[in-house]
């Protein structure tokens, strides 16, 4: 009977794991990273790797990993849901302090396929492991794509990809590898390239408007204007600007409306401190998303730059975000360093 038992905790385990894969964060939206062995294998031979979350994902919006524990319960017992063993009560902050921020996606009610009820819970909420069903309805979430603007409070620059070594993380080590650069990319940074990728980034109304991915026609159109935009802009043809951007003001890097004018100034100013460039965008990597205003696009790119011909190259490893109108002109963007 108690194996019986614990193969049917198991399998609605999974059910409700695969409703949050799939539902709360589907591949469209977050890259999975990681996932915990199944009953079959640990049943066979227990995966150590198996004591992490069940999962760990990656927003394709923003970059921010973080790891998820699926739990889904029919009904409280003794007035309590068990929100974590008390192994993972335990492990689960030394996983959160060294590599990436732990969440609990928490089913009840219904199916573990369908749960009425889900909540979400950031793991430093967590002051005991069993709660009452009236601190978990307080965070109630939607039955659905989960917003990634709400996990925004936690994508501090220590769980920056770039810093999930395992490695203790200093105030002079975030200086010099997270701040520093930043700072100088800003100052390098080829403005008429930003330009370029300008669009207007409003994660609130993309998740909100639940946008669908977009036809391979205008990516195809896509492809073609930032390839042009691009052969321009290295080339320092300025005169071509309004081709790509739209007629309202620009917002970019946190600066709005902007107007064509005080962009050309700033361009023109750029080239002449910086006369050689080379933009390299990964068309591989290239995902476009419809909406009701237009269409949002991310991609990678390398953008190398120097002021003389005898220079090294600075070069920038960069992911964007960007989003363009309905007539496919630029009009805000986002990035960040990968």
């Amino acid at each position: 009977m108690t194996s019986n038992y614990r193969q049917d905790s198991w399998e609605k385990g999974a059910q409700f794991e695969n409703y949050v894969e799939h539902i709360l964060f589907p591949s469209e939206y977050y890259e999975l990273l990681y996932k915990t062995s199944d009953f079959k294998q640990n049943s066979e031979r227990y995966v150590k790797a198996s004591l992490k979350p069940d999962f760990q994902f990656k927003c394709l919006l923003t970059g921010f990993v973080f790891y998820v524990e699926a739990k889904y319960r029919t009904k409280p017992y003794l007035n309590e849901y068990e929100l974590l063993s008390e192994q993972q009560f335990e492990s689960f902050p030394s996983i959160q302090e060294n590599e990436s921020p732990v969440f609990v996606a928490f089913g009840y009610g219904g199916l573990a396929s369908n749960p009425d009820y889900v909540s979400f819970f950031p793991l430093q909420k967590i002051i005991n492991r069993k709660l009452s069903p009236e601190l978990v309805v307080i965070y109630k979430i939607d039955k659905g794509l989960y917003p990634s603007k709400e996990l925004q409070p936690f994508n501090k620059a220590l769980n920056n990809e770039r810093f999930n070594n395992n490695q203790e993380i200093s105030k002079d080590k975030v200086e010099k590898e997270f701040v520093a650069p930043q700072k100088a990319k800003w100052k390098f940074h080829n403005i008429f390239y930003i330009i370029a990728a300008a669009v207007v980034f409003s994660l609130t109304v993309f998740l909100l408007t639940k946008p669908s991915i977009s036809s391979q026609p205008i990516k195809d159109k896509l492809v073609k204007t930032l390839s042009t935009y691009y052969s321009s802009s290295d080339k320092s043809q300025i005169e071509r600007l309004p081709n790509f951007l739209s007629k309202k003001n620009v917002n970019w890097y946190g600066q709005k409306d902007m107007t064509l004018g005080e962009i050309i100034t700033a361009a023109k100013e750029y080239n002449k401190t910086y006369p050689y460039r080379i933009s390299e965008v990964d068309w591989n990597s290239l995902i476009v998303v419809e909406d009701k205003k237009g269409y949002y696009a991310s991609y990678t790119m390398l953008f190398k730059s120097k002021k003389t011909e005898e220079e090294q190259y600075t070069t920038y490893d960069l992911k964007l975000l960007t989003f363009w109108d309905s007539n496919l002109k630029l009009t805000s963007i986002t990035e960040s360093i990968q």
